[in-house]
């Protein structure tokens, strides 16, 4: 046999040879992959459905409990018992308040009083009330809440925050009506929570959020309600 002849069957061993292995590669990935590149393979594998959205993650791991429109919770004593614990608590500072609704406008003054009314709202499942609390021009950037049931809320705090964070475009219309905004930092648990007022926090856990507002004559109008990382514990 010829060298010419050798080095031909060469080639083509070497073709058929790497040909073999590229379809090996491409037909069985998990085995031949190192497990970061197995798992990048899988993620392009699993694309993501539109009922996924990046912006507004559902957290499937949270249960929320059946949603009863008839339900008063008022004939609950347990919740009955956790929400006379106190009203609210208040805290200014390194001070903390757990009031009674005799206490509120004392200690805490208008804010104070606002939140109470706005819980009592929220608690008697009243969701046009609750809608009455936002500046209506908040709601060219979020939705007006639809019905939801009576809820549990017990435990609630708040603390008016000394933070001037910068405001994006959505919020200009407060500077050129030379508003200044208030941030509070409001906590609460919702005993048996259902989602129909809120969802993203699983029943009687503590979830932070923010609330932008500014005060207007004795009381308060709300700007926006946002989840955030805390400043304080």
């Amino acid at each position: 046999m010829s060298n010419k002849i050798k080095v031909i069957i060469t080639v083509i061993a070497i073709i058929v040879l790497i040909t073999a292995f590229f379809l090996y590669l491409f037909l069985t990935p998990s085995i031949l992959l190192p497990k970061p590149l197995q798992g990048f393979m899988n993620k392009l594998e699993e694309k993501p459905t539109q009922a996924d959205n990046t912006y507004t993650p559902i957290d499937k791991t949270i249960i929320y409990y059946p949603a009863d429109f008839s339900e008063n919770i008022y004939n609950d004593e347990e919740f009955v018992e956790l929400m006379d614990m106190y009203a609210l608590e208040y805290i200014d500072g390194d001070s903390r308040y757990k009031l009674p609704a005799s206490d509120l406008e004392k200690y805490g003054g208008d804010l104070a009083v606002f939140f109470y009314q706005y819980f009592t709202d929220v608690r008697n499942g009243d969701h046009e009330a609750y809608n009455s609390y936002f500046d209506s021009r908040a709601f060219s950037y979020r939705e007006k809440a639809g019905e939801f049931t009576m809820q549990q809320i017990y435990e609630i705090s708040i603390q008016p925050l000394a933070i001037q964070p910068e405001l994006d475009e959505d919020y200009s219309w407060i500077d050129e009506e030379g508003i200044e905004p208030l941030f509070v930092d409001v906590r609460y648990k919702i005993r048996k929570n259902n989602g129909t007022f809120r969802l993203g926090v699983e029943s009687d856990t503590v979830k932070p959020q923010l609330y932008i507002m500014y005060q207007a004559g004795k009381t308060y109008k709300i700007i926006n309600i946002v989840d955030y990382t805390p400043i304080y514990l």
